[in-house]
């Protein structure tokens, strides 16, 4: 995706590589923390995961289109 645009320099790439990766194991840690044991973490920090998990999803469909 990141080729398609024409930005495929080593730093993006690094970068978007690990976004990715960020996003997959902070997705893990809100679905555990969802469906897991509950009072894991406060509501606060729920909402911080949440917004980072759909920032990164939405960069992601952003170098998509």
């Amino acid at each position: 995706l990141v080729k398609k645009k024409g930005a495929d320099t080593p730093e993006m790439l690094g970068f978007v590589e690990k976004d990715i990766d960020d996003i997959l194991h902070l997705f893990k840690i809100f679905n555990e923390a969802t469906h897991g044991a509950a009072g894991k973490y406060g509501f606060a920090k729920l909402q911080n995961i949440r917004q980072r998990v759909e920032g990164g999803i939405m960069f992601l469909a952003a170098i998509a289109l």
